[in-house]
């Protein structure tokens, strides 16, 4: 089935809360290697929305649902707090993951930095317990950089873009 892409500023209210029961899904925090005491007390849906919202109104976060059909499969979140866009993506389900989905909602992530926002940088972390993310990201392009991946403009050019 084709997957699309929703952006976060055209959630439904349906979306927002299948976003926050990922977000705060225990089982997936784990996989992704979020600390559980992170999820001890989880904001309400409500603070979840308006702390969102307020990252896409002042220019210091983005996103979409990643969606098959009607179904939220999970979603990619870019957060430029430290000045640098990191992308994140997570996907509820364990039988959509090493499927190539989420190389496929990372690139679409990647080409919005590279090339509708002209940045020069895009970082990632890998804390999860899944080895074949951190893997996928270095045959992407990206390269290890202290805790951190990270992936230059130059590299998406050569890479991806055009490709994507």
């Amino acid at each position: 089935m084709k997957i699309d892409y929703l952006p976060i500023t055209e959630f439904s209210d349906r979306d927002w809360y299948d976003a926050y029961l990922i977000v705060y899904n225990k089982d997936i925090a784990f996989h992704m290697g979020v600390d559980p005491k992170l999820l001890a007390n989880p904001p309400s849906l409500t603070e979840f929305y308006d702390s969102i919202n307020g990252a896409v109104k002042n220019g210091t976060g983005y996103g979409w649902a990643v969606k098959k059909g009607d179904e939220y499969t999970g979603h990619v979140i870019l957060d430029k707090t430290t000045g640098v866009w990191e992308v994140g993506a997570v996907l509820k389900n364990p039988e959509n993951r090493h499927k190539g989905t989420g190389v496929r909602v990372l690139m679409h992530a990647l080409k919005w930095i590279f090339e509708e926002q002209d940045e020069e940088w895009a970082i990632a972390f890998t804390q999860g317990r899944d080895p074949k993310v951190h893997e996928m990201l270095i045959r992407g392009g990206f390269r290890p950089l202290m805790k951190f991946l990270i992936m230059d403009k130059r590299t998406w050019n050569e890479r991806w873009a055009g490709r994507v």
